[in-house]
């Protein structure tokens, strides 16, 4: 049975509480790390977080990343990685201050430790969204659905069919198809 993903949070005002930290997309590295056990049957496991260039110290905060000229995107960093540990954490991706993409990291409660959701072509007016679930290691797609989209006050909803691994995820809307910011949305630019 699929599980029923719902997030009431009302204040996951992570973006707009914390200081924007700008880097460039280059001088982010990622650190694989064995991690040893005592127990015989797994013996270890593996991690990997992202660091700063010469530092591996795991990044923490909130990043405008730039990827290159006119794009760039904004990540939250918990311990190095994207995966939050009690809510969601929404990757916005922008052309020219328009969000084009968005990836969606679930709390480990939630499977959001081994995947993640993607939305290469995201547009807040279309009714159908194609997403694809990646793997959080190795950002291949394991997964391809569709979705119905629908915009409510404070959330996005997306409506899985019958290949989603979910019926219903709620995603706060803020700062991706609210109403003050939908001059910003990709769509009005055409």
């Amino acid at each position: 049975m699929k599980k029923v993903i719902l997030f009431f949070v009302l204040s996951i005002n992570v973006y707009s509480q914390q200081d924007t930290i700008t880097v460039n997309k280059q001088d982010i590295i990622s650190i694989g790390q064995d991690i040893y056990t005592q127990d015989q049957r797994t013996g270890y496991y593996s991690v990997r977080y992202f660091a700063l260039t010469g530092s591996k110290t795991p990044l923490k905060g909130l990043y405008k990343v730039i990827d290159q000229k006119n794009y760039y995107h904004i990540v939250y960093f918990e311990n190095g990685t994207e995966i939050p540990s009690s809510y969601l954490n929404v990757v916005k991706y922008y052309y020219l201050n328009k969000i084009y993409k968005i990836d969606i990291f679930l709390a480990p409660a939630l499977g959001g430790k081994t995947f993640y959701y993607s939305v290469n072509n995201f547009r807040c007016r279309k009714k159908r969204l194609k997403i694809y679930q990646k793997s959080t290691w190795y950002d291949s797609v394991e997964k391809e659905f569709s979705v119905k989209q629908k915009i409510e006050e404070e959330y996005l909803v997306w409506y899985g069919d019958s290949k989603s691994t979910f019926d219903i995820l709620k995603i706060p809307n803020e700062n991706i198809c609210s109403c003050k910011n939908k001059e910003r949305s990709i769509e009005s630019s055409k």
